[in-house]
């Protein structure tokens, strides 16, 4: 019985042979044409050869995939033009920089170093100078991250010389730096029979062998 002739075989050798019907060429099949694998030249070499052994009449071709350079290079012209309180400056988010609400944030956070958070909780903008999203905690989302802030708060408290009753937090930031480090603003009164409620900013930070420091503490200036 006649054995209809196959792509490709081995011989006795061990050697891969490519038969004469629909012959495929075995650049067709490697490893150029896995994405992200070999380069632009080397596919377009693979076409030709295609063309080749199909008599220019072959409907399947390898396109080189799209890396997304053309987008990387637009977005980098971005940077460019930039003013003083531009988000890519502050904060490298562009998210929102043609938000005109975000940039008045951005000019608060700066001019009062931090301390003025009084926006809309639900915009997740960045704190300048940190590059990390900022925590709101009246999003039950962020609970577990209330639970380490508060730790910290009261870590910075117990190192103050006079004693505080912390009231509630506005906002945290983090970043990861051998740890983590919190940059954090609250309230709180100066004793238990006094209702003022004072601003505090705290710098804490965790470091990878579990110690915790007190960078800064500070009161929101008068």
């Amino acid at each position: 019985m006649n054995q209809k002739p196959t792509q490709s075989s081995f011989d006795s050798d061990g050697e891969q042979t490519v038969s004469s019907e629909r012959a495929i060429p075995l650049s067709n099949t490697s490893a150029d044409e896995t994405p992200g694998f070999g380069s632009d030249a080397k596919r377009q070499k693979v076409e030709e050869e295609d063309e080749k052994v199909k008599g220019g009449d072959g409907d399947v071709s390898v396109e080189a995939e799209d890396d997304g350079t053309d987008e990387i290079e637009d977005e980098d012209d971005d940077f460019v033009e930039v003013n003083q309180y531009s988000p890519k400056v502050m904060t490298w988010n562009r998210c929102s920089e043609d938000d005109e609400g975000y940039q008045r944030y951005v000019k608060k956070i700066v001019d009062s170093q931090g301390f003025d958070l009084d926006e809309d909780p639900r915009q997740e903008y960045l704190f300048p100078g940190f590059g990390v999203c900022k925590v709101y905690f009246e999003d039950p989302q962020h609970a577990h991250h209330k639970e380490y802030v508060r730790k910290c708060i009261t870590e910075a408290i117990k190192q103050q010389s006079e004693p505080l009753t912390y009231v509630d937090t506005l906002s945290a930031n983090y970043a990861v730096n051998v740890g983590y480090i919190y940059f954090i603003t609250f309230r709180a009164t100066q004793n238990s029979t006094s209702s003022e409620l004072k601003t505090f900013q705290t710098e804490v930070s965790h470091d990878i062998w579990g110690e915790m420091k007190v960078e800064i503490f500070r009161e929101k200036p008068q």
